[in-house]
């Protein structure tokens, strides 16, 4: 048998196991949840969040159903990075994810407070089990499994904390603590909240610790602030060496929740601590689950019509770096393998985009030098890029593709840039009007290529007319070699250098014509 000491220890140890367990749970019923539903997430993020209202809906709805907000900003800096949603929208994303957390406080207060599941944590543990370890080639069941399981490890982790917090009087005097003012208690709840890297955890603690009467109703709500605010944690952590999209998205969320949280605890903890609403809302377990739904709540109501404004003071206060070659795939991690294609295609647009300008502007005016060296490193980024993704999930035909159309623009860009120097060369008084015609025929392909290039669906007939541009570039430049050969026996004379010159650049604008246009 135990001795006194040794059952006292137990007693006290169960407080952290059940901690470990309760967050073991929360990681297994998000790892399922976030198996099952995650192509649908993206789906919806990607549809309705076009509006600031859409936006908040969808990061409530998907929060209050993945269970984690962590998971929710992290899909939405990867979205962001893919050009799929704008930042202001992503915005809108987190304050809505802010308030879907809140559901948690729900469930935990429902099923753990009451409701009495304990007799069905070890059924619920079976099933999970068995479910998970026998469906192992069937994803989907697998992951039904896992939510099973992570549930049952969650209700046994709140039991055991529940019984070890009723304990903890036998060994601390809480009563010297009663004092304290709310300050004190919001803080004690951003330090636990930013150790453990759970606001779900801090809400289970919280009511946990109002269930033995160890915290009165006021230092439990201050405490949830605190607790609010110090699950930014998660949001710096993750940005600390993140992109700058990462930085921008965590610095809402952190100014967000600051400003809110401020605004809960000057001005709703006095109103919820007061006797109408403590009549009004008899059971304190529930009064505290919806004061921290309430300042939330408000917290969206006060922000929502000023999204954009929000959105541009961020972009104000975080302003992307002056000097990046990528626009996109930066953004997008390589394990995000469906975002990431989506971001690879955007970075070659771009790339092209880019490449078409170079072309016609370096045939009418000086640029600069490194101009043709930025895009040489631009593809060479994208093709780092696309070599690490992952490659079971990867569709090779189409990454081959887009790499193919990025090395066909930098060939464009190196025939244009070889002809600089040819350009120079070719300033004889008889080619005045050839050159000119040169100038008209190149702006006019590069316009059409550019619009072309714009279309979205590739049918037969926009392959027709690629294949006629083709031809067309290729009979201009056999009969403008016809035609130079002509001028130079009627009017160039012994200037070898600069029929050479021309010739040159008649091949030049030709190979860059057939690059684009490939």
């Amino acid at each position: 048998m135990l001795d006194t000491s040794a059952l006292e220890t137990l007693k006290l140890a169960n407080l952290a196991y059940g901690l470990g367990v309760f967050l073991f749970g929360m990681r297994f019923l998000e790892r399922g949840l976030k198996s099952v539903s995650r192509t649908r997430v993206r789906y919806w993020l990607g549809r309705y969040t076009s509006h600031p209202l859409g936006a908040v809906l969808s990061g409530t709805c998907i929060t209050a159903f993945l269970q984690s907000s962590s998971l929710v900003i992290l899909i939405m800096m990867a979205m962001v990075g893919a050009s799929i949603i704008p930042l202001s929208n992503a915005i809108g994303v987190v304050l809505g994810a802010n308030l879907g957390t809140t559901f948690t406080g729900w469930v935990v207060a429902t099923l753990g407070f009451k409701m009495k599941m304990s007799a069905h944590i070890v059924p619920l543990m079976g099933i999970g089990a068995l479910t998970y370890v026998f469906c192992n080639k069937q994803p989907k069941l697998q992951a039904v499994g896992e939510i099973v399981l992570g549930l049952a490890f969650l209700l046994f982790g709140l039991s055991l904390m529940k019984g070890a917090i009723a304990n903890l009087p036998e060994f601390i005097d809480f009563s010297a603590y009663r004092g304290f003012p709310p300050w004190a208690y919001l803080l004690l709840g951003a330090v636990l909240t930013a150790l453990i890297q759970s606001s779900s955890a801090s809400m289970m603690i919280a009511l946990a610790l109002l269930d033995s009467e160890l915290f009165t109703l006021p230092a439990a709500m201050a405490f949830i602030i605190g607790a609010d605010l110090g699950t930014t944690s998660t949001s710096i952590i993750g940005a600390w060496k993140g992109t700058h999209l990462g930085k921008q998205l965590a610095l809402a969320h952190v100014s967000f929740n600051f400003m809110v949280d401020f605004l809960a605890f000057i001005f709703l903890l006095p109103i919820f601590s007061g006797d109408k609403v403590t009549s009004l809302l008899s059971d304190p377990i529930y009064t505290l689950v919806v004061f921290h739904s309430t300042f939330n709540f408000i917290g969206i109501l006060l922000f929502m019509p000023f999204i954009k404004r929000y959105s541009k003071w961020i972009e104000k206060v975080l302003p992307p770096p002056k000097v990046k070659t990528t626009r996109y795939i930066h953004s997008v991690p390589l394990e995000e393998v469906s975002l990431a294609i989506v971001a690879l295609v955007q970075e070659v647009k771009a790339l092209a985009l880019d490449t078409c300008r170079y072309c016609r502007t370096a045939t009418i005016k000086p640029v600069k030098n490194d101009w043709y060296s930025r895009l040489k490193t631009w593809e060479g980024e994208i093709i780092e890029y696309a070599i690490q993704l992952p490659q079971p999930e990867l569709p090779d035909i189409e990454v081959h593709k887009l790499l193919s159309i990025a090395r066909h623009c930098i060939y464009a860009c190196k025939a244009i840039n070889d002809s600089k120097q040819d350009w120079a060369h070719s300033s004889d008084e008889h080619l005045t009007a050839l050159l000119e015609d040169w100038r008209r025929k190149h702006t006019r392909l590069i316009a059409a290529v550019r619009l072309y290039g714009r279309k979205e669906a590739f049918d037969e007939d926009l392959e027709d007319d690629w294949m006629e541009l083709l031809v067309e570039s290729k009979e201009y430049f056999k009969a403008e070699n016809t035609r130079l050969h002509q001028i130079a026996k009627d009017g160039l004379g012994d200037d070898q250098l600069t029929l050479s010159s021309v010739l040159n650049l008649n091949r030049e604008l030709f190979t860059c014509h057939d690059h684009l246009i490939k």
